[in-house]
């Protein structure tokens, strides 16, 4: 049996027939028909004359200039129909024999992606429901490193999903004809949802034996290889269901070590070593991943495949920060691509775009934007053509990449176009959501969050809300059946909520928005310290203005100084993360003390913060500029209150006003900094008066 992702071309017996000079016959068959023909297919390939299977489903092309030998690319057509198994038409060897039988394999259009759809759900419903009984189970124990536990259960969970959705769309393609009887059993439960029946249905003894009775078999007759290479290759499939299985039941070293029996059983099938590879890595396990790529470029393959290696390097690269290794791996991995697409377009041009997805993510993660931007806009232009013909197939990729370039251009204030693209990509996730709710309501929800940001920041305040509250909805819902993968987004979104109706004076509402969030947030905290405490700082800080603001001095003095010790406790271990929010949390509380006129305290505060915030915008100028702006203009403003109280700035006051003008100014398009820019020419006269 195959998966229909990267195997290699079935070989099956046929009666006799003529030959020409190099000829290629073969059968059409139905996914999981019991070998059902499919007739009336257009079967073409350039060379040979356009055949149409016949009501057996059989095909003969006849290449009157080619060799037996040489490599063919197949095209095959059918209204209502798709093919499964199109990867192996891209590169097919003409027979010495021609009567070894290419098999294709068809489906009923989008049957495919139905059946994906509700694996999907099943695997969802079985990692979530795994992962609720195990967090149980730890918050019922006391035991040292409970957070770092539940931390890594957490991420297990994310990987697991993530994988879920690769591991439905291969499941979709199995055709269970060529599968082993332990196979079969163990995909009907699995369809059934009953996981751990179909793990124990495929024994390791069982598999065991299985293995020994293959070699038994090769050994006692070596005529009969064709049928110990299937029965090899079905067994390297039962260790990849096993493996598959496994990581829905987050049992992730149990999966690892099926996969290595895969590579065991059958060690030169190229996608197996994909397959092992993208699961290590997704592991973190980036040495390991690397290796196993390693091992599959010494083999003999053919550029598809080494394309394909190179491209899972390139990203083992880049997840562990070595990105120059992972560009030159990438562009290699391209330009294989490329060369291929020129003459199978139809077969390589999603592998180019995938690609120049990725390379658009390591330019953007490096700074590279305008490079980011090249490599993002080509490879959206691919995936439209794509969806064009195969909409089900394309159009997530096609609002994926839109995301992505949402997101570049908000990060370079281009915020009509990253409102174009947001709107676009939530369009299509909305449909998408309509036919799977359980793999696409998620991505609903996050990109309403996007655009209720991008919202915010341009002072589009009802449309802002209409967003954050359409993604609470959803989140809260999503919250309800599974609290631990959900709740964490709840809180950020009550989060930003409150933050804008803090800067729409609705104060009130802002203040249950932020109690809420922080509630969620300390309960979270409790079990994942490491992972929450940050946002309870957050929570706090937001908290803290909003109480200044509406003179509860002490209840803001509280909160403040809270967020701020959580903040210096969190920079003591990891400074260039959070160094910049204990000077945020400094500013307000130096603004606090200003408003309750304890200018030394106020002082001290301030100066601390433009410590570190000078240093922060002298290595990163884009980033820290305005908030280095923020905190003089909060001094001058003291100054402009109390001149005497900070003695040791007095008399750099001016000149630093001068210095935040400057600064401002290289920001036109900002809303922010034109706010800044404004505040600070109102602080110069009433400075210049005193």
């Amino acid at each position: 049996m195959k998966r229909f992702v990267c195997g290699i071309v079935l070989v099956l017996s046929a009666a006799s027939l003529v030959m020409a000079d190099a000829v290629l016959r073969g059968k059409i068959v139905l996914l999981n028909s019991g070998g059902k023909p499919v007739k009336g297919v257009t079967v073409a390939s350039f060379g040979a004359h356009t055949q149409v299977s016949s009501s057996l489903g059989f095909f003969e092309l006849n290449f009157p200039d080619k060799n037996p030998g040489d490599v063919v690319f197949i095209t095959v057509d059918k209204d209502g129909f798709e093919v499964i198994n199109k990867k192996e038409l891209d590169r097919v060897i003409l027979r010495t024999n021609a009567d070894e039988l290419v098999e294709i394999v068809m489906c009923p259009q989008g049957s495919w992606q139905k059946a994906a759809s509700e694996y999907y759900g099943t695997a969802a419903k079985a990692i979530n429901d795994q992962f609720d009984k195990r967090f149980k189970e730890i918050e019922k124990q006391i035991i040292a490193g409970k957070d770092e536990i539940i931390r890594k259960l957490t991420q297990e969970r994310d990987t697991a999903l993530a994988q879920a959705k690769k591991i439905a769309d291969d499941f979709a393609q199995v055709n269970l004809d060529e599968a082993s009887d332990l196979y079969k059993t163990a995909f009907q439960l699995f369809q059934k949802g009953e996981i751990d029946k179909a793990l124990e249905t495929q024994d390791d003894a069982k598999l065991e034996q299985a293995g020994k009775n293959i070699a038994a078999e090769n050994e006692k007759a070596k005529l009969l290889l064709m049928k110990t290479e299937k029965a090899r290759k079905q067994l390297a499939e039962d260790y990849n269901l096993k493996a598959q299985l496994s990581i829905i039941k987050l049992r992730f070293d149990d999966a690892e070590k099926y996969y290595g029996k895969v590579l065991e059983t059958d060690p030169d099938e190229p996608g197996h070593y994909l397959d092992f590879s993208t699961f290590l890595s997704e592991q973190n396990q980036f040495d390991k991943g690397r290796e196993i790529c390693k091992r599959a470029l010494a083999l003999k393959l053919d550029d598809a495949d080494k394309a394909g290696l190179l491209h899972n390097i390139g990203t083992i690269y880049s997840d562990t920060g070595l990105f120059a290794e992972a560009e030159q791996a990438y562009t290699e991995s391209l330009g294989i691509y490329r060369t291929l697409a020129e003459t199978h377009p139809a077969a390589y041009r999603s592998e180019v775009a995938m690609t120049l997805n990725n390379l658009g993510t390591l330019y953007a993660d490096t700074n590279r934007l305008k490079e980011a931007e090249q490599a993002y806009t080509e490879s959206l232009g691919i995936y439209r053509k794509l969806a064009e013909t195969d909409p089900a197939a394309y159009r997530p990729d096609v609002a994926t990449t839109l995301t992505n370039l949402g997101n570049l251009y908000y990060k370079t204030a281009r915020f009509k176009e990253a409102e174009q693209a947001y709107t676009e990509s939530l369009s299509i996730r909305r449909k998408l959501a309509e036919m799977n709710p359980a793999a696409y309501r998620p991505d609903v929800a996050t990109t309403l969050n996007n655009l209720g940001a991008l919202y915010a920041d341009t002072h589009r305040l009802k449309e802002a809300e209409q967003a954050y509250t359409e993604s609470l909805s959803i989140r809260r819902t999503l919250a309800e059946t599974q609290p631990a993968a959900y709740r964490p987004d709840v809180a950020d979104i009550l989060n930003n909520l409150g933050n804008l109706y803090s800067n729409t004076h609705r104060l009130t509402e802002a203040e249950q928005a932020y109690t809420e969030a922080l509630s969620i947030r300390r309960t979270l905290a409790e079990t994942n310290p490491a992972a929450y405490r940050p946002d309870v700082a957050m929570t706090l800080n937001n908290l803290g203005i909003l109480y200044k603001d509406t003179n509860r001095m002490a209840d803001s003095e509280q909160a403040t100084t809270e967020s701020l010790s959580i903040y210096r406790t969190l920079a003591e271990t990891q400074p260039a993360a959070y160094r910049s929010y204990v000077a945020t949390t400094l500013n307000n509380l130096g603004l606090l003390k200003i408003t309750s006129e304890d200018y030394t305290s106020a002082c001290a505060h301030l100066r601390e913060a433009f410590e570190i915030r000078e240093k922060l915008a002298s290595q990163n100028p884009s980033a820290f500029d305005l908030p280095l702006c923020q905190t003089i203009l909060t001094m001058a403003y003291l100054y402009s209150s109390a001149p005497d109280a900070c003695p040791s700035i007095k008399e750099k006051i001016p000149s630093l006003l001068e210095r935040a003008v400057t600064i401002l100014k290289k920001y036109p398009d900002n809303p922010q900094a034109k706010n800044l820019l404004e505040f600070a020419e109102q602080l110069k006269n009433i400075i210049e008066k005193k």
